[in-house]
């Protein structure tokens, strides 16, 4: 789904022809001054001057002819603005400049054999200078602004000692040169980089040179109307592109914020097809040297095996620049080792040499004293040395991954192992001769998934014969108890109880799905109920860890799965308040953009889709709803169900009064006004409230709402009437009913009752 997002970039544009016909061309003798302008052939775009709001001052620049929002596309003078006497003309000798009383600003400087040249503003948004004979002297093309038009350059040619590269605005309304340029490295990977000041902000995954990797560059292909093409030699290479169709208006743009932007005119607005960087990941260096970067995970910033945040209470704070140092130094010889590292985006600065064998790289890097990893592909070893900058951790089913040999000390590749069970051990004694068949179980009678299986006696034993002492709770299959296996593994086991209202087709199906899912945000261990009082910080990092969950079972897992039963008793809390999603009993594979219907509607009301409640129909969409219930009892410290007030019928009604009278951080609990941010809390409202819309088509997928968390940049739609909200008033009762609860979530602490 194509998003809108609006750029009100507030000119006051000058546009008052002179008298006659517009024109298109400045020759020697004329000149522009505040109330006239020139005019492209075919009325694409003007050249004259234009005054940003809240400023007094002017600049000459190019825009949209006819587009008002945010139409500015080149300026000349961005670090020379004038006042509204200046006139801009083709000086005695040639030169287009601008004059305001004795001051004279030069746009271009040559030395010309004679001053018979021309102006012309073509169709392109070009402003070329010509001789009598035609030929071009200069172009605009060639001193980019912030935008990037078709048929204009990205990169370099050192003969002509040229750079095409693009500068930010410094804000909003003020066009001079701001803090973030987009260029193309002259190194030999030939990377697109947005840089701040001299530093590194953002860079393309690999070079141009790579063809399978072409469209690194942020842009939206699925529309199939661009045409790129890269140039590279000796001494130049550069990125250039067209459209295919004449009548489409597209562009890119370096924002104020450092946003590589792809925009499209469409339906009369700036329609932004794609932005970079779109996630935190892709913020170079944003979790600091010798960590990995996950767009899935919560947080999305670890330390690498073997190393510790250099600063603890930075990165508790969520400030991660100050990156991981190594726990225990490297000896530099046969004591150190290597932990591999898949499905990894590589870090920078390294260098590549040819070698016979898997075994020479890795002898190669053991035997350097400053070897940090090393990676091996075809012959070429590629070491980094030093500190290690930019890893990040792909998906499991990310195909452009790569595995990275992370070296360690001894030390800490003897103590490294995982601390608790990465399945869930389900039982019961009546059923498991009757179900399991050499460790499989046959899945809709498509496709069989291998799952751990342990005898009766073996679990009885772990959980000292199912004692009371060991019970955590009851879930809807039956009691849950902890346990030890005799490898001293800490499991939850989930035994069948007769009375249960859900069956062994449940059970198995929830154990099936979790021997599918890895990812951290998904449930590995059943705990204890427990009340908790949860600070601002922890409230995102909940949200986002969620997210992040349901992105992972929607997109990136093996199969596609649908929880159908998302809700905060199933939101469990490791002891660092990180969020693990469980339950997946009423959880069904699906894939693509299928939807299905059911007679059987199971669930938690509050919580479940309209067009599930009422008609048995489910998608994805289904789970995006009750991710905005929750998201919306997050925020609130209340539930929805069990919510009452006389003017709304639940929480989702309450919520959505509070929106459209303009009080949202009424809603926010009041526990957190201490610590929260008001912006931030308004935000996370609105996806809230975009996630409960009625027609399911309207709601965000996963993807978008974890980027709208992610990205405080992304501009958020304005969000719609939501189901449920308000379609009868609740009358006042004699009853005693409380007007709020508070909200629980469950803490996985192995802690028996």
């Amino acid at each position: 789904m194509v998003s809108k997002t609006r750029f009100w970039y507030p000119f006051i544009l000058l546009m008052f022809l002179c008298a006659g016909a517009a024109m298109d061309t400045i020759r020697p003798g004329n000149h522009l001054n505040s109330s006239t302008t020139v005019v492209s052939v075919g009325e694409m775009f003007e050249l004259g001057f234009f005054q940003p709001t809240d400023s007094e001052h002017y600049y000459v620049g190019i825009w949209y002819k006819n587009i008002k929002e945010d139409p500015v596309v080149w300026i000349a003078n961005r670090d020379y603005p004038v006042t509204a006497s200046a006139f801009f003309c083709i000086s005695d000798d040639g030169n287009l400049e601008i004059k305001q009383g004795r001051i004279i600003y030069r746009v271009t400087d040559m030395t010309l054999p004679n001053a018979n040249v021309s102006a012309t503003l073509l169709d392109s948004g070009n402003l070329i200078l010509r001789d009598e004979n035609s030929s071009i002297l200069w172009q605009s093309f060639d001193f980019p602004s912030h935008t990037y038009l078709p048929g204009m350059k990205l990169g370099y040619d050192t003969r002509i000692q040229s750079t095409w590269s693009y500068v930010s605005w410094k804000s909003s309304n003020d066009p001079s040169p701001g803090n973030f340029t987009l260029k193309l490295d002259s190194g030999p990977e030939k990377q697109i980089m947005i840089m701040n000041g001299d530093a590194i902000y953002w860079r393309s995954y690999r070079s141009w040179g790579d063809r399978d990797n072409f469209f690194e560059f942020p842009v939206e292909t699925r529309l199939n109307m661009y045409n790129f093409s890269f140039v590279s030699e000796s001494d130049t290479a550069y990125l250039t592109y067209n459209i295919y169709t004449n009548d489409t208006i597209s562009r890119f743009t370096i924002d104020a914020t450092g946003q590589l932007r792809q925009l499209l005119w469409l339906d009369n607005e700036w329609s932004m097809l794609n932005s970079q960087p779109m996630q935190p990941c892709e913020v170079y260096a944003y979790c600091g040297a010798n960590s990995s970067c996950s767009n899935m995970s919560s947080p999305i910033c670890s330390c690498l095996p073997g190393f510790k945040p250099s600063s603890v209470e930075f990165w508790n704070n969520g400030d991660f620049k100050e990156g991981c140092s190594r726990k225990n130094e490297l000896q530099c010889g046969k004591n150190d080792g290597f932990h591999l590292l898949t499905k990894v985006i590589l870090p920078q600065k390294h260098l590549t040499q040819e070698v016979q064998s898997f075994g020479d790289c890795r002898s190669s890097c053991l035997t350097n004293c400053s070897c940090s990893g090393f990676s091996y592909t075809d012959r070429n070893c590629s070491i980094w040395t030093g500190e290690l900058i930019n890893l990040q951790q792909l998906p499991v089913n990310n195909s452009s991954g790569t595995d990275f040999y992370l070296k360690l000390a001894a030390t800490d590749l003897e103590t490294k192992r995982q601390d608790l069970l990465s399945f869930e051990v389900t039982m019961s004694p009546s059923h498991t001769k009757k179900e399991q068949c050499k460790g499989r179980w046959q899945v809709e009678h498509e496709k069989e998934v291998e799952i751990p299986l342990f005898s009766f006696s073996s679990v009885s034993a772990a959980t000292d014969n199912f004692s009371f002492s060991n019970k955590l709770g009851e879930g809807g299959f039956g009691p849950v108890y902890k346990g030890k296996l005799l490898k001293g593994d800490e499991v939850a086991v989930k035994r069948l109880s007769r009375q249960s209202g859900q069956g062994w087709d449940e059970l198995k199906n929830e154990a099936m799905l979790i021997g599918k899912l890895q990812h951290k945000n998904l449930v590995k261990l059943l705990g204890t109920n427990a009340m908790v009082t949860l600070p601002w910080k922890t409230r995102v990092r909940i949200m986002e860890g969620i997210a992040q969950g349901l992105l992972y079972l929607h997109q990136y897992s093996r199969v596609q799965i649908i929880h159908r039963d998302l809700k905060a008793s199933n939101i469990l809390l490791d002891e660092d308040m990180n969020p693990k999603i469980s339950d997946f009993g009423m959880a069904r594979i699906f894939g693509g953009t299928e939807q299905r219907a059911t007679k059987r509607i199971v669930g938690t009301y509050g919580y479940m889709a309209p067009e599930y409640a009422l008609g048995g129909v489910f998608s994805v969409k289904s789970d995006v709803f009750s991710l905005g219930v929750l998201l919306l009892e997050i925020l609130s410290g209340k539930k929805n169900t069990g919510f009452y007030l006389s003017n709304s019928l639940d929480l989702i009604g309450y919520a959505w009064d509070l929106w459209t009278s303009k009080r949202p951080l009424e809603f926010i609990n009041p526990e957190t006004h201490d610590t929260y941010c008001p912006i931030a809390a308004t935000r996370y409202m609105n996806i809230a409230l975009l996630c409960v819309e009625e027609r399911a088509a309207n709601r965000p997928t996963m993807s978008d709402v974890v980027m709208m968390l992610n990205n405080e940049l992304t501009v958020l739609p304005s969000p719609v009437q939501p189901a449920f909200s308000n379609a009868r008033n609740v009358q006042d009762s004699s009853q005693s009913i409380p007007e709020t609860s508070q909200n629980k979530l469950t803490i996985s602490v192995i802690t028996a009752r």
